[in-house]
C-alpha cells in the first residue's frame, strides 16, 4: 500500500494473475475485522483500492497498526499498515 503510514486514505495495489474470487479486509491489532474493501470475484490484471481509514460504519478509526489482508485461490498475503492521524 501507499502511503504507509497514511492519513488520511492509503491505496492498495495488487495484480491477480487468473480470474478469482478475491477478499480484502482490514484487521486491527487484536485481530478483529474492521471494514471489508474487496467481497467479489475479480478478473486477471491489476487492481487498485482506497481505504479511508474507516470502518464499516464509516467512523474514523484511531492511529495505529492495522493488518490488511488479501485472499485469493492463489493464497492469502499480509501486510501492515500504520494509520497516523
Amino acid at each position: 500500500n501507499r502511503p504507509n503510514p497514511f492519513n488520511p486514505r492509503t491505496e492498495f495495489h495488487f495484480e491477480i494473475m487468473t480470474p478469482s474470487h478475491a477478499e480484502l479486509v482490514i484487521h486491527d491489532a487484536r485481530g478483529a475485522r474492521v471494514v471489508t474493501l474487496v467481497d467479489a470475484d475479480l478478473p486477471a490484471g491489476e487492481h487498485n483500492v482506497t481505504w479511508a481509514g474507516r470502518d464499516a460504519r464509516g467512523a474514523a478509526m484511531p492511529s495505529g497498526v492495522y493488518f490488511a489482508r488479501l485472499r485469493t485461490a492463489a493464497g492469502t498475503r499480509t501486510i501492515k499498515v500504520t494509520l497516523a492521524r
